[in-house]
């Protein structure tokens, strides 16, 4: 694939351990890819870039991802008896207070840092392949989602962007969210934002920002919920972002 605009989304499991990631790309004139991973899944981003990098010639990638380990000895507890003992003894020294002591096995286990809970170290090599697996399906889905794709600027588009200048079209942005997009109740929902006739409505369709069902869908932003101004500054920097690779790309 060259570039695209699109959504893939692949869970796998295998022996215990389930991987899932989730790619969101736009256009973009090189490569350029956003890892958001656990610690523990650091050690992956270098084959992970390739592996991607074999499959996409250019766009701006946020990778997502998510890992859980579910296997029986994925954890092992044990007891600080040193701890375990100091608390014992304490006790003991008040007991002649001539209070009830009715303390028990679980209640010193209770005790702050008395049970340590280890986790084991991970098995690079099995979640290697894991996540090859994984990336190959979320590509396959990438790339099935074609539709934001198509969306370009087109000549008149770009020629109103370089008349108004990139911060009128901000405005137009904040404007077009602020009264299409952010209310809580949209009664026409889905039907809000224009195919055509400003590039910031173009805009919205390429990053699935055109309404709250594709907020939801991509970005898990819960409808029926008024957007807050932070919200709304990251759409719009989002569509800006957009606007200004198209400018970009006809260059």
């Amino acid at each position: 694939m060259l570039s695209m605009t699109g959504y893939g989304r692949a869970m796998c499991e295998f022996d215990g351990r389930q991987l899932s990631i989730e790619l969101k790309s736009v256009n973009h004139r090189f490569l350029d890819l956003s890892f958001r991973m656990p610690r523990n899944l650091m050690f992956l981003e270098d084959e992970a870039r390739k592996a991607i990098g074999a499959r996409l010639a250019r766009g701006h990638v946020d990778v997502f991802m998510t890992y859980r380990n579910l296997r029986s000895d994925a954890k092992s507890v044990t007891v600080d008896r040193g701890l375990f003992d100091a608390y014992a003894a304490a006790l003991d020294s008040v007991a002649e207070s001539g209070l009830r002591d009715d303390r028990s096995l679980m209640s010193i286990a209770r005790m702050p840092d008395v049970m340590i809970i280890t986790e084991a170290e991970e098995d690079q090599e099995a979640l290697r392949a894991l996540m090859k697996q994984t990336i190959d399906q979320a590509l396959e889905k990438l790339k099935s989602s074609p539709f934001r794709a198509k969306f370009h600027l087109s000549e008149k588009d770009r020629a109103y962007v370089e008349e108004k200048g990139m911060d009128t079209i901000r405005q137009h942005a904040f404007d077009f969210i602020g009264k299409r997009l952010a209310p809580a109740d949209i009664p026409n929902d889905g039907k809000q934002t224009p195919m055509r006739g400003h590039p910031v409505f173009i805009a919205q369709h390429a990053t699935a920002c055109c309404c709250r069902g594709c907020l939801y869908k991509w970005y898990k932003v819960r409808p029926n919920k008024a957007l807050s101004d932070e919200q709304i500054g990251k759409i719009v920097n989002l569509i800006m972002a957009w606007i200004e690779r198209e400018m970009q790309s006809a260059e």
